[in-house]
Formats: structure tokens, sequence, C-alpha cells
């Protein structure tokens, strides 16, 4: 779900987020062991993120690198930009 009148990274978009699956993690939530009785670390961790996120209502801190900070800042660019899937007109 997009929500346009909220700024990615700003407190209010973060509180937002707090202890929802996101796209950006779907594959920590949904990785699998070959033995369908055990759980990957990958999830395990990702739930016990998200749970910390419900109990304490705080943000679980992430690493980002220069490169996710480069398509932070340049986002509102690239939503802007002729030909993306937000300037086509919608047919009906």
């Amino acid at each position: 779900m997009i929500i346009d009148d909220l700024i990615q990274g700003t407190p209010e978009w973060l509180t937002m987020r707090h202890g929802c699956c996101t796209a950006s993690r779907l594959n920590d939530a949904l990785a699998k062991l070959k033995d369908p009785k055990k759980e990957s670390a990958a999830r395990a961790n990702y739930r016990k993120e998200l749970a910390i996120e419900r109990l304490t209502g705080l943000a679980y801190e992430h690493y980002v690198s220069d490169a996710m900070w480069h398509g932070i800042e340049n986002e509102p660019l690239a939503r802007n930009w002729p030909g993306s899937k937000r300037n086509r007109p919608r047919h009906a």
C-alpha cells in the first residue's frame, strides 16, 4: 500500500510500519528450510523483530548503505520520472 501523504523516513512513516511485514523483508518472512518442521534463522529473527516493535512501539534499527540512502533521497525524482508507473495514464 502506498500512502502519499507520509514522507519516507519520517517518525510518522516509521510508526505506521511498526510491527508490519513489509515488502522489503518479505524474503525473510517466507524463508524456509528443507525440513518443514524447522524455522529458518532469517524467518525467526524477523518474527522476533516484529514482535519487539509491536511490544515496544519502537522501530528496530537497521543498517542503511550509501546506495540505499541514494535510493531514499531520489525516490521522489523516480516517482515523477516521465514514463514511470505513477505518471502513466490509467485506462478504464
